[in-house]
């Protein structure tokens, strides 16, 4: 694929939307009360940007894609997408071949009921954080997330790759993950 960037093309944009269709039957089928299925909930591509090889064939360039870098851990990784400007979608993701430490397959902000920051149609604006023991402001979208195709060198099966994004949707729609034990599905609680 990487000698004909068309087929390359046609293969990235296959890949999404395989997953994005994976998600729409996900939360379809999904009875998230347990009582019952919540139909209304539908993800579609609005727009993709894919880069390639040439945004990473000038290190020496000051305005080199962050994304080149060889150790941005994942965690950076989701922060520097969310310094773009997503607020025109309700989520903005980027799928990417890149192989997090720690076997990570995906990470996104959560969103809380308590009007925190973050998750679906979230817009873009200033927050402060510290940095260094300094305050610094900081213009985020945090309706964001990342998931990755490869897990210690192996790439992932598509089936797993599809789960990890609807896990990590559901995050963006403010679900934590499941503690302690006796909360998860076919527990006692």
């Amino acid at each position: 694929l990487q000698r004909d960037p068309e087929k390359t093309r046609e293969e990235i944009l296959s890949l999404i939307a395989h997953h994005v269709t994976a998600v729409n039957y996900i939360y379809r089928d999904t009875r998230f009360d347990g009582k019952i299925p919540h139909r209304n909930i539908k993800f579609e591509v609005q727009r993709i940007k894919i880069d390639n090889d040439t945004a990473c064939s000038h290190p020496s360039d000051s305005n080199v894609n962050v994304f080149c870098r060889d150790n941005i851990d994942v965690s950076n990784f989701l922060n520097q997408h969310s310094l773009g400007n997503h607020e025109d979608f309700c989520l903005a993701y980027v799928f990417t071949y890149r192989d997090f430490t720690g076997g990570t397959l995906g990470l996104a902000w959560v969103a809380s009921a308590s009007g925190a920051s973050g998750g679906i149609c979230e817009k873009y604006k200033t927050y402060t954080e510290t940095v260094e023991g300094m305050y610094q402001s900081t213009k985020r979208s945090l309706n964001t997330g990342i998931i990755t195709f490869v897990n210690y060198n192996t790439r992932v099966p598509p089936k797993v790759s599809q789960l990890t994004l609807a896990h990590e949707i559901g995050h963006n729609f403010g679900s934590p993950h499941d503690f302690p034990p006796e909360c998860r599905p076919g527990g006692l609680h």
